[in-house]
């Protein structure tokens, strides 16, 4: 989908679901990682000795790479659902919540930029709002990455999603300015 400078008609519903193509190159970026983690953690370079701290990174990164491993071969051979929905009722992300977030309730829309890449957005919505939603284990994850960077709200990444990152953010940009939430 490219919506460019298109008008975009805010009383449509927009779904979007996973790209194989981008899973399959997270799977393998996981594999690869995680690769290097194990050689790191089971002492087969040179520099690394049993008990360093080369070591303890290199299982670090078995945990983590690993996981991050999983859970994208998990979404690969899953059946192919829809993850994102933008409707006139609001947002949802199934990777967030199952309810929609009204747009209404979103005080602040805003990209995330790290070293000039954007793939990801985070939507601003008050405590009260947030509670009321069912999150995902790996919502409240992401809430912990997001105080981290210094953000508040949820975190909407698209790296896996079958759509560009400036279309799906202008689309919620504009449901969400035309439905009466806010935007930075």
């Amino acid at each position: 989908m490219d919506c460019g400078e298109v008008k975009i008609d805010v009383t449509q519903i927009v779904e979007f679901s996973r790209s194989p193509l981008r899973l399959t190159g997270l799977v393998i970026l996981g594999a690869f990682t995680c690769t290097v983690s194990f050689l790191f953690a089971w002492p087969m370079l040179a520099f690394v000795s049993a008990g360093s701290f080369n070591q303890f990174l290199g299982w670090m990164g078995v945990l983590l790479f690993g996981a991050h491993f999983l859970h994208f071969l998990w979404a690969l051979i899953s059946p192919n659902q829809t993850v994102v929905i933008i409707a006139p009722a609001g947002f949802k992300d199934r990777r967030i919540a199952p309810e929609f977030i009204a747009w209404t309730s979103i005080e602040k829309l805003s990209a995330y930029d790290y070293r000039g890449y954007k793939m990801s957005f985070v939507i601003g919505i008050s405590e009260v709002e947030r509670r009321k939603l069912s999150t995902t284990l790996k919502a409240r994850w992401d809430r912990i990455n997001t105080h981290l960077a210094g953000l508040s709200g949820l975190w909407v990444v698209t790296n896996d999603l079958d759509v560009h990152f400036g279309d799906i953010f202008r689309l919620v940009t504009e449901y969400t300015k035309a439905y009466g939430g806010k935007v930075d």
